[in-house]
C-alpha cells in the first residue's frame, strides 16, 4: 500500500523554500562563529591582558555585520514564500542582492588574516609530522618599567632545533583560531552560493509573475475588441 505525504503547505511553496531555508542555516552558522570567536576564543583562552588586547584588536566583527543581516534577510524570503506577493519578491531581490555584495566584500575582507593563520598553522603541523615538538611558551619583558608578557608557538626538536613564530599567539590559540576560520569560510563561500540561487529564482518568479499579468491583458484586450467588432457589424447589416 503506498503512502502519501500530505505537506502543510502548497508543493510549489515547499520547493520554494529550500534555498531561502538553507540560507538561514547559513546564516546562523556565520553569526555562531562570531559568538565563538568573541566570547570564547577572544576572552577564554587568551591568558593576559596585553593578550587579549592584541586578539581583540585583530577581531573586525565580521560574523555580527555578515550573519545578522543575512538573517534578516533569509527570514524575509521565507515569509515572501509564504505571503506570496509580488512586492514582497521585489524587495527580496533587492536584500538578496545588497547581501550578496556584503558577502564577497567579507570574505575579501578577512581572506588576509586567514592566509596568514593558516600559513602559520601549516608551518606547525610539518613541524610537528617531521617530529618537532610544539609547545606555548611565555616571554616576559621589561620596557621602560612596564612589564609586557607574550606567548608564542616554539616548536623543538632534541633542544637543538628551535622555531618560533614571533607571533603573540599560543599554540591553542593559533589552532583554534584556524578552524574556526576555516569553517566560517566555508559558511560564507556556502551563503554566496546560496544566495546567489535564492536570488536567481526569486526573479524568475518575479518574470514569470510578469509574464502571467501581461498575458491576462492581452488576453482581455482582443476580446473586448473582437465583441466591439462583431457588435459594429452585426450593425452594419442590419
Amino acid at each position: 500500500m503506498a503512502i502519501r505525504l500530505r505537506l502543510p503547505i502548497p508543493y510549489h511553496k515547499a520547493v520554494r523554500l529550500i534555498l531561502p531555508c538553507c540560507l538561514l542555516l547559513t546564516a546562523l552558522a556565520i553569526f555562531l562563529c562570531g559568538l565563538v570567536r568573541t566570547y570564547y576564543i577572544d576572552k577564554q583562552m587568551t591568558k593576559n591582558e596585553h593578550e587579549h588586547k592584541l586578539i581583540d584588536a585583530q577581531n573586525e566583527y565580521m560574523e555580527w555585520w555578515l550573519g545578522f543581516p543575512l538573517i534578516l534577510c533569509s527570514v524575509w524570503a521565507i515569509c515572501t514564500v509564504f505571503f506570496d506577493r509580488p512586492l514582497l519578491f521585489k524587495i527580496s531581490v533587492l536584500a538578496l542582492g545588497t547581501c550578496f555584495v556584503l558577502l564577497l566584500f567579507g570574505l575579501l575582507w578577512d581572506a588576509g588574516e586567514f592566509s596568514w593563520i593558516a600559513r602559520n598553522m601549516k608551518f606547525v603541523e610539518i613541524l610537528r609530522d617531521e617530529g618537532f615538538n610544539c609547545t606555548t611558551k611565555e616571554h616576559v619583558y621589561d620596557h621602560d618599567g612596564h612589564e609586557y608578557r607574550f606567548r608564542e608557538c616554539e616548536c623543538k626538536r632534541a633542544k637543538e632545533y628551535g622555531f618560533g613564530h614571533f607571533t603573540p599567539h599560543s599554540c591553542e590559540l593559533l589552532a583554534a583560531q584556524y578552524y574556526l576560520y576555516a569553517f566560517l569560510s566555508f559558511a560564507i563561500t556556502s551563503s554566496i552560493a546560496l544566495n546567489l540561487f535564492t536570488l536567481c529564482s526569486f526573479v524568475l518568479i518575479l518574470k514569470r509573475i510578469s509574464q502571467i499579468t501581461t498575458a491576462l491583458h492581452l488576453d482581455e484586450k482582443p476580446l473586448s475588441e473582437d465583441f466591439n467588432n462583431l457588435h459594429g457589424d452585426l450593425y452594419v447589416e442590419s
